[in-house]
C-alpha cells in the first residue's frame, strides 16, 4: 500500500468515526425531542379538557340562573366541544391507568350530556343546575387524570434527563476514543515515514562527505519509501563499485606510467648506443658489421618492448572508457534518485492538502454545532416567552409554565453539549496542525537529501572530467608508441641496408644518425606524455581519496 493510500485511509477513518459519532448524537437528540413533544400534546389536551369541562359547568350554571336561548346555545356548544376533546384525548393517552380514569370520566360526561341536553330542551332550570353540580364528579376524575399525566410526564422528564446525560457521556467517550485512535494511527504512520527518511538523509550526508561505509535502512514495506530506500541502497552499492574500479584503474595507470617511464629511459639509452654505433661505423668498416649486428638485436628488443608498451597503453585506454561508462551509469542512477525524491515531496504536499481539507470539515462541524447552539438559544427565548404567557394566564397556565420550564432546561443542556462539541473540534484542529508540521519536516528532509544528491552529482562530474582527460592522454600515448614503432622499423631497415652494403656505410650512418635523432625526439615527447599522465593520475587519486570503501 502506498503512503498516499495509507494517509487517505487514516483521514477517511477519522472522518468516518466523526460522522458516526455526530449521527448518533443527532439521532438521540431527535428521539428525545420527538418523545417530549408527543407527551407535551397529551398534557395540553388534558388541561384543555379540564378547562372546557369547567367552562361547560359554568355555562350550565349560567342557564340555570338565566334560561335564555343564548345561554342554552352556549351550554350546548361547550358540551359539544368538551365531547370532541374527550375523543381527542382518548386517541392520545396510551397509559392503562390514565385510560381507565379517562373512560370513567367520559362515561360520566356522556350521561351528564344526555340529561343536560334534555333539560336544556325542556328549559328545566332545576335539572340543569343539578347536572351542573354533577359535572364536579367529572372534574374530579379529570383532576386525577391530570395528576397521573403530570406524574408520568415527570417520569418522562427524568428519563429524558438520563438520556441526555447518556448522550453527553457518549459524546465525551466517543470524542476521546476518536482523538486517541486518530492520534495513535497518525503518530504510528508519521513515525514509519519520518524515521526511515531521516536515516536515508543521514546516509546521503555521509556519502556526500565521502564515507561510503553506511548501514542499510531496515525498511521492508512495498511503498514509495521502500522504493526510495532500495534505490538509495542500489545507488550506494553502484557508487562504491564504480569508485573502487576507478581507484584500481588509477593505480594500474600510475604503475603502467612508471613502467613506460622506465622503458622510455631504457629506449633512450639504446638510442644513444645506436648513435655511438653509427659514429663508430664512420670510424672503421671493420667494426661496422659487428656494431650493426648488435644494433639489429637491440632494435629488435626495442620493437618488442614497444609492442608490449603499446598493448599496455591500449588496455589503459579500454579501462578509461569503461570508467567513463560506469560514471555515466552512476549519474543516471542519481537522476532516478532525484526523481523519486521529487515524487516523495509531491506526496508530502498531497498530505498537507488532505490535512487542510480535513480542517475544513472540522470547521463545518463547528458551524453545525454553532447552528445547534443558536437553535438552543432561540428555544430558550421561546421558553422564556412561554413562561411569561403562562404567568399571565394564571391558574390555567400552570401546566404550560411547567412545560416552558422544561423546554428552557432542555435548551440550556443543549447549549452545554454544543460547547463541549466546540472543544472537541478545537482538539481535532490542534491534532491536524501537528500532522501538518510533521509533513513539513518531511519536506525539509527531502530538500536536504536533494542537496546531498546535487553534491554527489558534482563529484561525479569532476571524476568524469578527470577520467576523460586520462583517456585523451592515453590515446595520445598510443599514437606516440605507434610512431616509435614506425621509427624503430625504419632504424631496423637502415641497419639491414648497412649490413648488406658495407660500401655505403657513410650514407647509411648518416641516415641512422638522423633516424636516431628523430627517435630521441619522439622519446622526449613520450616522456612528456607519461609525465602528464602521472599528473592526471595523481589528481584522480586525490579526488577518489575522499571516499572510504573499506571498513
Amino acid at each position: 500500500m502506498t503512503i498516499k493510500k495509507k494517509l487517505l485511509l487514516n483521514l477517511l477513518l477519522a472522518i468516518g468515526l466523526s460522522i458516526v459519532m455526530i449521527s448518533f448524537i443527532i439521532y438521540r437528540m431527535l428521539m428525545v425531542q420527538a418523545s417530549n413533544q408527543d407527551y407535551v400534546q397529551v398534557l395540553l389536551t388534558v388541561q384543555n379538557l379540564q378547562s372546557e369541562t369547567s367552562a361547560t359547568k359554568q355555562s350550565l350554571s349560567n342557564f340555570s340562573f338565566n334560561p335564555t336561548e343564548g345561554n342554552r346555545q352556549d351550554a350546548l356548544t361547550k358540551m359539544e366541544k368538551t365531547s370532541q376533546i374527550f375523543t381527542e384525548a382518548k386517541g392520545l393517552i396510551q397509559q392503562e391507568d390514565s385510560k381507565k380514569v379517562l373512560d370513567k370520566s367520559f362515561e360520566k360526561f356522556t350521561a351528564l350530556e344526555g340529561e343536560a341536553k334534555t333539560a336544556l330542551d325542556e328549559k328545566n332550570s332545576a335539572e340543569v343546575k343539578r347536572q351542573s353540580l354533577r359535572s364536579e364528579g367529572v372534574l374530579n376524575d379529570l383532576h386525577l387524570l391530570n395528576i397521573q399525566v403530570n406524574d408520568y410526564y415527570d417520569f418522562l422528564q427524568e428519563d429524558l434527563k438520563n438520556q441526555i446525560q447518556f448522550i453527553i457521556f457518549s459524546a465525551i467517550i466517543g470524542s476521546i476514543l476518536l482523538v486517541v485512535v486518530a492520534g495513535g494511527i497518525g503518530i504510528r504512520l508519521t513515525s514509519t515515514i519520518t524515521k526511515p527518511l531521516k536515516q536515508i538523509a543521514i546516509n546521503a550526508q555521509e556519502i556526500a562527505k565521502g564515507n561510503l561505509m553506511i548501514e542499510k535502512v531496515p525498511y521492508k514495506h512495498k511503498d514509495e519509501l521502500g522504493t526510495l530506500n532500495e534505490s538509495f541502497d542500489l545507488m550506494a552499492a553502484q557508487l562504491t563499485s564504480l569508485l573502487q574500479k576507478v581507484n584500481m584503474a588509477s593505480r594500474e595507470v600510475e604503475d603502467f606510467a612508471a613502467e613506460i617511464e622506465q622503458e622510455n629511459i631504457a629506449l633512450t639509452e639504446i638510442s644513444n648506443q645506436v648513435a655511438v654505433s653509427t659514429d663508430e661505423l664512420s670510424a672503421g668498416a671493420q667494426t661496422v658489421s659487428e656494431d650493426l649486428q648488435q644494433s639489429v638485436e637491440l632494435i629488435d628488443d626495442m620493437d618488442k618492448e614497444i609492442m608490449l608498451n603499446l598493448d599496455h597503453t591500449q588496455e589503459s585506454s579500454s579501462y578509461s572508457k569503461e570508467a567513463v561508462e560506469a560514471i555515466g551509469e552512476g549519474r543516471k542512477a542519481i537522476e532516478g534518485q532525484k526523481a523519486l525524491i521529487s515524487e516523495n515531496k509531491m506526496a508530502s504536499q498531497s498530505i498537507q492538502t488532505a490535512t487542510d481539507h480535513f480542517v475544513g470539515y472540522a470547521a463545518k462541524i463547528e458551524d453545525m454545532a454553532a447552528s445547534v447552539s443558536a437553535i438552543a438559544a432561540q428555544t430558550n427565548l421561546l421558553a422564556l416567552n412561554a413562561a411569561i404567557e403562562a404567568a399571565r394566564a394564571g391558574e390555567a397556565g400552570k401546566g404550560f409554565a411547567v412545560v416552558a420550564a422544561e423546554v428552557r432546561k432542555l435548551a440550556e443542556e443543549s447549549n452545554t453539549a454544543t460547547t463541549q462539541i466546540f472543544d472537541m473540534v478545537n482538539l481535532l484542529k490542534n491534532g491536524l496542525d501537528e500532522i501538518g508540521e510533521a509533513v513539513n519536516k518531511g519536506g525539509i528532509i527531502a530538500d536536504k537529501q536533494m542537496e546531498s544528491m546535487n553534491l554527489t552529482m558534482s563529484a561525479f562530474g569532476n571524476i568524469e572530467s578527470k577520467v576523460t582527460g586520462i583517456s585523451e592522454k592515453v590515446a595520445q600515448l598510443v599514437k606516440g608508441m605507434e610512431a616509435s614503432k614506425e621509427l624503430g622499423a625504419k632504424v631496423l631497415h637502415n641497419v639491414e641496408s648497412i649490413s648488406a652494403v658495407v660500401e655505403e656505410t657513410a650514407a647509411g650512418s648518416e641516415e641512422i644518425s638522423a633516424s636516431t635523432t628523430e627517435q630521441l625526439s619522439a622519446f622526449g615527447n613520450l616522456s612528456k606524455k607519461v609525465t602528464d599522465l602521472r599528473k592526471l593520475t595523481s589528481e584522480l587519486n586525490d579526488s577518489v581519496s575522499i571516499f572510504k570503501f573499506d571498513r
